[in-house]
């Protein structure tokens, strides 16, 4: 059984006399010890996705569906039992670390407040904050400074020190190399291998370097997966239009864009990708379902 388990999640937001659906029919798998990237453009439904598992969606969302957490659906929980997961067992990074953390409290005081809410001992928190900093490479005069003094890279590093530190089972970091140089950018990968022991990772990135660090990437557009497999594998041989798209817009590979955007959807019929894809014909405008099954992509016209 995986430890996370989505199954036909749906998120749609009202908006004026509108419904916008951000995530659509999506399913996924996620184990023990495994790390999935969640890649997409902006408005793709990848941070709504993460709201959905939190239970924070705004007040003018609306979820359906089963977010099964080690077999239990905790998709509708009331607030106490989803506290009882957040920290303890499930734990957000969030995008912008620096300005994640309260200017006006030392890193040290924040880090065992927040071991602590989530069962630390007391006389424990301190040594504890010290140990997984030092694994993140950062010196221990860190626990006495404020936000301000460390750069971005350091920063990020201390979030990731400070939600190791109580060893969730699920960790998911939301946009976790966003902002840094490219040094910053691979200390910080290289600690998600190296300090989360054996929780599952779900990474919500744009950076396909970052995605590539993780064991599968699955692709979101439009509030659903057009396609999924083993990292490297779908990195290196897109196979659906929009995931060949997005290698192409990489600096790397041409800086090549996507023409158009994705825009706000109000209806869920036919291929997401349709009016940006230069593949697309009637059959497009029907249900596409997911071929295949290691590598999986929703698309007719693709290179299967």
């Amino acid at each position: 059984m995986s430890l996370l388990s989505i199954k036909g999640l749906s998120v749609s937001f009202a908006s004026g006399e509108s419904t916008i659906h951000a995530v659509n029919s999506l399913d996924l798998d996620l184990d023990s010890g495994r790390s999935l990237a969640i890649i997409g453009e902006s408005g793709s439904g990848k941070s709504v996705l993460a709201s959905a598992i939190l239970g924070t969606l705004e007040e003018n969302g609306t979820a359906s569906g089963q977010v099964l957490f080690d077999g239990r659906n905790i998709l509708g929980s009331d607030e106490a039992v989803l506290m009882a997961l957040r920290g303890r067992q499930i734990c957000l990074i969030p995008q912008n670390a620096w300005s994640a953390w309260d200017p006006v409290i030392r890193i040290g005081d924040q880090m065992t407040e927040f071991m602590r809410c989530c069962g630390v001992p007391r006389s424990e928190a301190p040594n504890l904050a010290l140990e997984y900093l030092k694994k993140c490479g950062l010196a221990p005069e860190v626990l006495r400074s404020y936000s301000h003094r460390l750069s971005g890279g350091m920063s990020q590093r201390a979030m990731v020190a400070m939600c190791a530190s109580v060893r969730p089972r699920l960790l998911i970091a939301d946009e976790p190399t966003k902002g840094l140089d490219g040094r910053s950018r691979t200390l910080v990968l290289d600690l998600f291998e190296k300090v989360i022991g054996d929780a599952a990772l779900l990474m919500i990135t744009h950076d396909l370097r970052a995605a590539r660090s993780c064991d599968e990437v699955s692709v979101l557009y439009g509030g659903r997966i057009v396609e999924s497999g083993p990292a490297n594998e779908v990195l290196d041989r897109p196979l659906h239009p929009y995931t060949a798209g997005l290698c192409a817009a990489h600096p790397r590979r041409g800086m090549v864009p996507i023409p158009g955007g994705i825009g706000r959807r109000t209806e869920i019929v036919g291929c997401v990708f349709r009016d940006r894809c230069v593949l697309a014909d009637h059959e497009c405008q029907g249900d596409v379902p997911m071929f295949g099954e290691t590598r999986r992509v929703r698309c007719f016209h693709a290179d299967r």
